[in-house]
């Protein structure tokens, strides 16, 4: 499996690609335009909106993966001094994320 597109990346505007029409792209920061959103239904949401949304979750990846350790190792931390049955939920509920992250990185980012 290849590699992900480097982050971070950015939404271009309309004008910036000289395409015209309902196509929103999305570019890897460096004017390669790695996907292209169209929406033409407007029941989904607004195309910028969407685009915003898939670009912010994208660049704050790395982030969020440092910060499920953290939180993993305050669990293990914590472990001595709280009730079994709470160490042991959070640790399933954990768990479960952690399986979700590994499973998004190895089908490329999709669940």
């Amino acid at each position: 499996m290849s590699e992900p597109t480097p982050r971070p990346w950015r939404i271009l505007k309309r004008d910036e690609t000289g395409v015209a029409g309902m196509m929103l792209p999305i570019d890897d920061g460096h004017g390669h335009c790695i996907a292209w959103l169209v929406n033409r239904d407007p029941l989904l949401g607004s195309d910028e909106a969407n685009a915003t949304h898939i670009v912010k979750c994208v660049n704050m990846h790395d982030e969020l993966v440092e910060e499920l350790k953290n939180a993993w190792a305050c669990i293990e931390h914590l472990s001595d001094s709280v009730p079994s049955s709470l160490v042991y939920s959070v640790k399933q509920t954990m768990n479960e994320i952690s399986k979700m992250i590994i499973r998004a990185e190895k089908n490329g980012g999709g669940e």
